[in-house]
């Protein structure tokens, strides 16, 4: 009677009510409800999934006992099944007084943009992790929370990168993936994280996959709300779970969809997500931003936007930029992440052909910007080395390069400066090859202007174009001779020459090297004292 009572208690049937399993009433779903949720084992499966099968079959059959909802001949099985490989735990690598300081770290840095932990519960629990009560599901969590909390710490762990290493080991751990919960999936969030601030783009992108298909695996994807009738669902799931399940998932979202953007690649699709969004259109926290972001990252494949006209390809960047514009910036890292969206659609605009409705939209795209690098410059004032410092600045320097206009010059001398100020501070490989070729790019921006002007100044016209040089340009019979103003137009116009490359640069041998005489956009002054306005070249 006790394993009956056990199955009535945990066979949910998303969006339906499972009105008696010991009477083994199968109900007839709709055709959206396809999913089958094991509440006790934090397992989810499809409801076409062949581990699911047999227990759908036993439930129609009315069979006894009904078969549990597991995996049946799976393989063979003549090898043991792995057993849990990482014997460390992140006890034994950090005393307690150190991990409480790392924590407060963790808390104060990293958790305001990626908040899905209620700090209260989460500090009681360390307590007794450090108390002796071993638990090494949430020691994986405790790890990756303190590994961020040393790396934005004013006194680093020696061992950071060993108790990174730690966290990584525990979340491949057989005895840890074979049955996931709640604080497995803040754990992959957070070493993901960790990984953006320290490892390749490679390796991020793969922890932040394996992130997204944990979600789907537990069923993080979908909300508890719906089942409220399903038998034994919600009094079986942790509270800490059902407070901030949601939070977990549209975090590990929209990071996923930002570096997804960033990387070029097909993000992880869950289908069927009716987890609800936990954020209101009055919140006004770094997390909330920072998940309102993810919905405006454009999606990889945008030729629908192609089809449409000019205007209609002009409007959707005008709204996306004017949201990005709108959002609450309440952390420095929300500005710049606002940043990279804009640049993430400013590509994708250009690399399928759409550039034309780009310019319309300098204005706006200016704002985002500006807000992006005085927030680059904050941060740089707190040091707090975010992936944004480098990344987002570079990436914002390459767009306004590529818009070669005038309005945007200023904007890139600002950038170049807090590039070089970056390179100063950290004076990494990364951020070495940040600067250096963003001024490889304005070397080559100059250089393609000079030789414009150059193809230009072959043009000389030794008399004023006036009324009566103006023969050249016949005014067709058929056509209406000028009006009067046109005709006072002609008569008053100015001579129009073009300069040289000595009368705007100097002489070649003045001209000075582009990149140790950096000072901006428009303006150097080279050896000899001589001043040279770039902006004459439009």
């Amino acid at each position: 009677m006790q394993d009956v009572e056990l199955r009535h208690r945990i066979t949910c049937v998303a969006g339906d009510v499972v009105e008696s399993i010991r009477k083994h009433v199968l109900p007839k779903p709709a055709a959206d409800q396809v999913t089958i949720l094991d509440a006790t084992k934090s397992r989810f499966y499809g409801r076409h999934a062949a581990i699911a099968f047999p227990h759908l079959l036993g439930l129609e059959l009315q069979a006894e006992p009904v078969p549990k909802l597991q995996c049946h001949a799976w393989s063979v099985e003549i090898r043991p099944r792995p057993s849990q490989r990482v014997a460390n735990s992140i006890t034994d690598m950090v005393d307690a007084q150190a991990a409480k300081g790392y924590i407060d770290d963790f808390f104060e840095h990293v958790h305001p943009l990626y908040a899905c932990l209620d700090r209260s519960s989460f500090t009681k629990r360390c307590a007794n992790l450090w108390s002796g009560n071993d638990d090494p599901i949430f020691g994986t969590m405790a790890a990756a929370a303190i590994a961020l909390g040393s790396y934005f710490s004013d006194e680093p762990l020696e061992n950071e990168l060993e108790v990174s290493k730690l966290c990584d080991d525990m979340l491949q751990d057989p005895a840890q993936t074979s049955d996931l919960e709640p604080c497995n999936i803040a754990a992959m969030i957070f070493n993901s994280i960790y990984m953006r601030l320290t490892s390749t783009h490679a390796v991020t992108w793969a922890r932040s996959c394996t992130t997204m298909h944990g979600i789907e695996s537990l069923g993080l994807h979908k909300d508890f709300d719906e089942m409220t009738n399903s038998v034994g669902a919600p009094e079986l799931v942790d509270t800490w779970e059902l407070g901030y399940r949601s939070k977990l998932f549209w975090v590990a979202w929209s990071f996923h969809k930002n570096l997804s953007s960033a990387t070029g690649r097909s993000p992880v699709q869950i289908d069927e997500v009716t987890m609800k969004y936990p954020f209101s259109s009055t919140d006004e926290s770094a997390t909330a931003a920072i998940c309102e972001l993810g919905k405006l990252v454009p999606q990889r494949d945008i030729s629908h936007l192609l089809s449409k006209s000019t205007s209609e390809q002009s409007q959707y960047f005008t709204d996306i930029l004017r949201k990005l514009r709108d959002i609450k910036r309440s952390h420095p890292v929300v500005s710049l992440a606002a940043a990279d969206v804009a640049s993430s659609v400013y590509r994708r605009l250009l690399v399928a052909g759409a550039r034309h409705t780009i310019p319309m939209q300098v204005g706006d795209l200016g704002a985002i910007y500006e807000a992006a690098l005085a927030a680059a410059e904050s941060l740089l004032d707190l040091d707090q080395p975010w992936w944004h410092l480098v990344d987002t600045i570079f990436q914002l320097t390459c767009v306004v390069i590529s818009f070669d206009t005038l309005q945007k010059h200023a904007t890139l001398r600002r950038s170049m400066r807090v590039l070089e100020r970056v390179n100063e501070r950290y004076h990494t490989d990364n951020t070495r090859d940040a600067l250096e070729t963003c001024r490889c790019l304005v070397r080559a921006f100059t250089e393609k202007k000079r030789r414009e002007l150059a193809a230009l100044s072959e043009f000389h016209f030794d008399e004023p174009m006036t009324a009566a040089t103006q023969p050249m340009i016949q005014t067709p019979p058929s056509e209406q001779p000028p009006s009067l103003y046109q005709q006072q137009q002609l008569q008053h116009a100015q001579p129009f020459t073009f300069m040289t490359d000595e009368t705007m640069f100097g002489t070649q041998a003045e001209m000075p090297d582009l990149l140790s005489q950096w000072a901006g956009p428009f303006d150097w002054a080279g050896p000899s004292g001589v001043e040279w306005n770039y902006s004459q070249v439009y």
